[in-house]
């Protein structure tokens, strides 16, 4: 596969300023096209109220947060170490949230689907297929270290249980 080429790198850029000149009304279509896709997704968020409806504020602050975190990604595509770092934190983190391996493929089709929507035109083969490249890298970063952190929650929860079980 490789990594990024020069053109995928500056058709990501180039569709990115576009982009950026509205984070909160793309990170809110983000938001919007997830639980489109899967409603069952907003329980996940602690922007969700316990009738279902969402706290805008949260909800606001949240999609804004992710869009600037793509935006600090495509910032730094020539130099992605701050970049890994930051990821695979993400990455471990949201094992905390419940987040699962398949909850990639969602977030990676509602985020095409809101540059689609956002770009128009200029949405081409090309450019989705660089900003495809660019979420299985994500992907690639974040994923083991989301499953490293599903994996210590479940060790940490079966010595809770040990412990309980000696404690009786």
């Amino acid at each position: 596969k490789g990594g990024l080429s020069i053109e995928d790198k500056k058709a990501i850029v180039s569709t990115w300023k576009l982009v950026e000149q509205d984070l909160k009304g793309h990170g809110l279509k983000l938001f919007n096209n997830i639980f489109t896709a899967a409603p069952i997704a907003k329980r996940l968020f602690s922007f969700t109220k316990d009738d279902g409806t969402l706290d805008q504020i949260g909800l606001t602050t949240h999609a804004v947060g992710v869009m600037k975190t793509v935006g600090f990604a495509v910032g730094n595509l020539d130099n992605l170490g701050p970049v890994v770092t930051a990821l695979q934190k993400l990455g471990k983190l949201h094992a905390k949230y419940q987040v699962k391996a398949p909850h990639f493929a969602l977030v990676g089709g509602a985020l095409l689907k809101t540059l689609e929507d956002g770009l128009g035109q200029l949405w081409t083969p090309e450019v989705k297929a660089s900003w495809v490249k660019l979420w299985e890298t994500v992907v690639a970063v974040m994923k083991p270290k989301l499953l490293e952190g599903i994996k210590e929650l479940k060790e940490e929860e079966k010595k809770k249980v040990e412990n309980a079980k000696v404690a009786e």
